[in-house]
């Protein structure tokens, strides 16, 4: 299924041959009809009865070979390495998360923290839940870099009229340093027995290096109407309590946090921090700048916080475009959310 282009400087065609080829395709799989795990070499025809379809199929393959009697098999993994280990994340437990990078103040290490909201089944009265949490962070290159595991203890208040009881975890997990990261977490439930995971690809800046670099956008309410914890866990790289919430009422309170950072290799600069809202059809509807001083930027990091105009927004899915200019650089941010009737 290769496709190769050589004796060209022109690479336009065989590009286009190739999104051609990715973009009208089938996916097919079949169980052979010999089971027999001998171990042997077997070949494989696809034929099609059209004569203008090109097929493009393995033509051999090695059958499994049966291990001997005496020798035992490989043990099944835990199950919350096997919630994270799979291609796609396990939706036995709804998630919703939230990430964000980080630099720790006490040990200028990269960190991203995550917050995590779980959908559960009505629960008609106070609810006692444990959860155990497993997160873990891997880079482009396919290496696992950190691990962190928890138990978490909370009581879920009662809800009416069936609506499903909703709850927030928090948990973070230090990175190496800059570059592209999948964070993969896993989260069992006491209260449902039930088991999830999600993937959520991270993109951590040169902290410190970039000449300004911001985290990730962290959306938080200062009167939470969701239970969360454990609620101090991020309180030594963020002053607000994060969540995972996407869609706000017109009269929730909800602040946009960022911290900016600019490179030690030169003095602090003043840097100019813009916030737009665009609508679904792109339009501008909510636009501000603020200038942050030098002076504001300690151990070249300054935080920057605004309330979002969630009363003045209609029904509908927005953008907000986060933007910090220092000199000719700029780093900029976007998050999407909704404001719901």
């Amino acid at each position: 299924g290769g496709r190769a282009v050589i004796n060209n400087n022109s690479f336009d065609e065989g590009i286009a041959r190739i999104f051609a080829e990715n973009d009208s395709y089938y996916l097919l799989a079949y169980q052979p009809a010999n089971g027999a795990a001998d171990g042997r070499f077997r070949r494989v025809t696809v034929k099609v009865n059209r004569p203008d379809l090109e097929v493009t199929a393995t033509r051999n393959y090695w059958a499994p070979k049966a291990a001997p009697k005496d020798q035992p098999g490989d043990e099944p993994p835990p199950p919350d390495l096997e919630a994270l280990a799979g291609v796609l994340p396990m939706a036995q437990l709804k998630l919703h998360a939230a990430a964000a990078p980080f630099v720790v103040p006490e040990t200028g290490s990269s960190s991203i923290a995550v917050a995590l909201r779980l959908d559960q089944p009505p629960f008609g009265a106070r609810t006692p839940e444990t959860i155990e949490l497993l997160i873990k962070a891997q880079s482009s290159d396919g290496l696992w870099h950190g691990s962190d595991q928890q138990t978490i203890r909370m009581t879920v208040p009662a809800v009416r009229n069936g609506a499903a009881s909703l709850y927030e975890v928090l948990a973070r997990i230090d990175v190496p340093g800059p570059g592209s990261y999948e964070c993969r977490v896993a989260v069992q439930s006491e209260a449902t027995d039930t088991r999830g995971s999600i993937f959520l690809d991270v993109a951590v800046p040169d902290f410190d290096k970039d000449a300004v670099s911001m985290s990730g956008v962290v959306m938080s309410r200062p009167i939470a109407p969701l239970p969360i914890a454990p609620p101090r866990l991020l309180q030594d790289v963020m002053p607000v309590v994060p969540t995972s919430d996407r869609e706000f009422a017109p009269a929730d309170v909800v602040t946009a946090f960022v911290r900016l950072y600019q490179g030690r290799g030169a003095p602090a600069a003043s840097a100019i921090v813009s916030m737009q809202i665009r609508d679904a059809a792109g339009k501008l509807v909510f636009d501000r700048s603020d200038l942050l001083p030098a002076d504001r930027f300690n151990q070249q990091a300054a935080d920057y916080q605004s309330r979002l105009p969630l009363a003045t927004l209609k029904t509908g899915d927005y953008l907000l475009t986060v933007e910090a200019t220092v000199g000719k650089t700029t780093a900029r941010r976007d998050v999407r959310f909704r404001v719901k009737p």
